[in-house]
């Protein structure tokens, strides 16, 4: 068996309508006063509502911040940091998406901090080692079901003078507090429960394939894709089948909290995403199923991809000479029929794409926890496997 060493989790409470809790589960925890951070589609939709009504009504003071938005850019790191130290409050709460709790955590981080975000960045010159003493609690609250990053420890910022979105040099920081409230979720658009579901089946899907594989990924992200598969049609059917939101919800945590890494498919998606300035969830689906492809005939994980085939209810008919391709087409045809269009559908053109190709080629964190070992055609391939099906 592998060795594994667990990470910290934060404190959770799940159920419909728990945000509704938040005043009073902070004040529990001696907090007077709130910087609450979330972007305008949150505020449009009142999905914010419940839990600054909380605060208020335990007298917990609020300090609003309606200005985060999609991708996490630099800029809106660097401005929420700035309100929040002015704010001085006990507690930073997030209200959002993946991209607004990584956006928060690093504004969290960097309030009290010396510098901004751009001096953590590669070749920004700083390194931040810890906490900042005195930076106080920090919240979570997911509004979709596909990141997982309410339950993780970072996350990567859009780096916009240099169109590259990838990891800071900031310490990792696991929420004090996360409320998983599938209420929060119902509002989402088929489109965008599929896609961001996408998100947390990639990282399952190449969390239990990648080098850092052990049994705990098995057990964490194999229940992930279990969750995943058979209640997204549910959610897509009825959004308001709160029971399949919810099971979306503990899906996208299950497969950040087994400590295991990313490889080839986030290596691709994430400069895709950052030049070319798409949704994460988007870039997840369309290159999932060439990332199963790349490693389908790999014999050291024919039983990651067998387990995780039984999952997803794909028995092997003894058509597909290896399972990975099974699996491949069955992501591909949910793709289709979910309305996921290739990057050449959409406009694009195949020189736009593959001026990705070399930030792929010089990541050094990613692509060396894949299966195999991956050389440039084979980032090319997965890569046009997102133009072109």
């Amino acid at each position: 068996m592998k060795n594994y060493i667990t990470s910290p989790e934060p404190r959770t409470a799940f159920g419909n309508g728990i945000s509704a809790s938040l005043g009073r589960l902070l004040k529990e925890m001696g907090v007077k006063s709130a910087f609450v951070a979330y972007g305008q589609s949150i505020k449009k939709h009142g999905l914010a509502e419940k839990a600054i009504l909380s605060l208020k009504a335990e007298d917990i003071s609020v300090t609003e911040y309606d200005g985060v938005i999609p991708e996490a850019p630099d800029y809106v790191v660097k401005d929420m940091a700035a309100r929040a130290r002015e704010s001085k409050a006990d507690a930073v709460v997030s209200i959002g998406g993946g991209s607004a709790t990584d956006s928060v955590r690093a504004a969290f981080l960097l309030r009290y901090a010396e510098g901004n975000i751009d001096d953590y960045f590669i070749g920004g010159g700083k390194f931040l080692t810890k906490d900042p003493e005195g930076n106080g609690i920090f919240v979570a609250i997911p509004t979709t079901a596909g990141t997982g990053a309410e339950m993780g420890a970072g996350g990567p910022i859009l780096d916009t003078k240099n169109s590259l979105k990838g990891a800071v040099f900031l310490p990792p920081r696991t929420p004090d507090l996360v409320l998983l409230d599938p209420e929060l979720t119902v509002g989402l658009s088929p489109y965008l429960t599929y896609t961001t579901a996408m998100d947390a089946l990639s990282h399952a899907i190449e969390g239990m394939t990648g080098k850092m594989r052990s049994h705990r990924s098995d057990m964490l992200c194999g229940q992930a894709v279990e969750y995943i598969w058979r209640s997204l049609p549910r959610a897509l059917r009825d959004g308001n089948d709160l029971d399949a939101r919810g099971e979306l919800l503990i899906a996208s945590g299950l497969a950040i909290r087994a400590e295991t890494l990313r490889h080839i498919g986030h290596a691709v998606c994430q400069p895709v995403g950052a030049r070319l300035h798409l949704a994460h969830g988007y870039t997840c689906a369309l290159v999932l199923p060439e990332t199963v492809r790349f490693m389908a005939q790999t014999d050291e994980i024919s039983p990651e991809l067998n387990l995780i085939a039984r999952k997803m209810g794909l028995p092997d008919n003894g058509k597909f000479k290896y399972i990975g391709n099974r699996i491949a087409d069955e992501i591909e045809r949910m793709n289709i029929f979910c309305g996921v269009k290739t990057l050449s559908e959409e406009g694009y053109s195949a020189d736009e794409l593959l001026a990705c190709l070399p930030i792929t080629m010089k990541d050094g964190r990613l692509l060396p926890n894949a299966p195999k070992a991956v050389t440039e055609k084979d980032a090319e391939k997965v890569l046009m496997g997102m133009y072109r099906r």
